[in-house]
């Protein structure tokens, strides 16, 4: 199933948002950690302007995938995403700018690690 996943900072876990199927654009579930293959990593430039300009976090940067698992763990690559510092994920260690990766397990912290990051 196709998914979008953005880290909710209320219930302090992971929102996952069903692309496809009866409830499609609907927040199907709220885990602690989960793992996504196929993944793009999008950021909204005008959500993110509104961040820079209201100092307020709102939900303008997801990751798109495949479900794959609920709790496994990817080895691989550490991303971040700070809106302030840059204007897409990340690689924690280079700092080079990520959009895909072949698998990304994603943890409620902000924790996400990636394999193959493109």
């Amino acid at each position: 199933m196709r998914v979008q996943v953005y880290r909710n900072l209320n219930k302090k876990c992971l929102s996952v948002v069903a692309l496809e199927g009866e409830g499609k654009g609907r927040v199907a579930c709220h885990v602690d950690d989960i793992t996504l293959t196929k993944c793009s990593f999008v950021v909204r430039p005008a959500g993110r302007a509104k961040v820079l300009r209201t100092r307020r976090k709102n939900v303008h940067a997801f990751v798109r995938g495949e479900v794959f698992a609920f709790g496994a763990q990817v080895k691989g690559v550490r991303l971040s995403y700070n809106p302030y510092k840059h204007s897409t994920f990340v690689r924690s260690d280079t700092l080079a700018p990520v959009t895909e990766a072949e698998c990304v397990t994603i943890i409620s912290d902000g924790t996400m690690i990636a394999r193959r990051p493109k």
